[in-house]
């Protein structure tokens, strides 16, 4: 089990789910900082700062999940 500190997100630390030890884990990006409060408007907006926040996040898992999966194959 590893886990990393997380500065981005309100969770202090995220699991990684594999078993690549500190050492030899590849260079992930950094996680898509989470919109604060103030930063909705709060009127129902097509392209809400939350919309692009789960589409960065998102992408931001795909490659994670892309990167983990080369660096298994090795």
């Amino acid at each position: 089990m590893i886990y990393v500190k997380n500065p981005h997100h309100h969770a202090p630390y995220i699991y990684l789910m594999n078993t690549l030890t500190e050492s030899n884990l590849p260079e992930l990006p950094p996680r898509p900082e989470e919109p604060l409060p103030g930063e909705c408007c709060g009127r129902g907006c097509e392209r809400c700062v939350y919309v692009y926040y789960e589409e960065a996040l998102q992408r931001w898992e795909e490659k994670v999940a892309l990167l983990k999966e080369k660096h298994a194959e090795g």
